[in-house]
């Protein structure tokens, strides 16, 4: 699915996600998570490391925060980086969170400029 298809509800779930990233100058690298739940809410989880290290804990943070206020089935998930570049993927530690969910689980991602809808599944893995 591409960017012109993609709901408000997931264009809102970008804007979460966005809007981690938002709230102070930040140095390094930074990855954010935000997830979509069954009943419209989103909670939201930042990345407390490096994440080219492979566990930056952002999909983590916002599933702790997910569980505790709704213990709802999540919907979609959105990823978004900073410093901003072309193609934002989740790192390997977000990945594999995600995977214990659902392989299959909807995830929106900047893919060549553009945001786009895809399985889990489908979604490269960083090395």
């Amino acid at each position: 699915m591409r960017e012109e298809q993609l709901s408000p509800q997931l264009g809102r779930l970008i804007d979460a996600a966005k809007s981690v990233l938002a709230p102070e100058p930040l140095e390094g690298p930074i990855e954010a998570v935000a997830l979509l739940m069954d009943n419209g809410q989103i909670f939201t989880g930042r990345s407390a490391g490096d994440p080219g290290s492979g566990r930056c804990g952002a999909a983590e943070r916002a599933l702790l925060v997910s569980r505790a206020a709704s213990g709802r089935q999540i919907d979609a998930v959105a990823v978004a980086v900073s410093p901003p570049s072309d193609s934002a993927l989740p790192c390997r530690g977000c990945t594999d969170v995600l995977a214990g969910i659902d392989t299959e689980l909807p995830v929106v991602l900047l893919q060549l400029g553009r945001w786009v809808l895809l399985p889990l599944s489908a979604v490269p893995r960083q090395p």
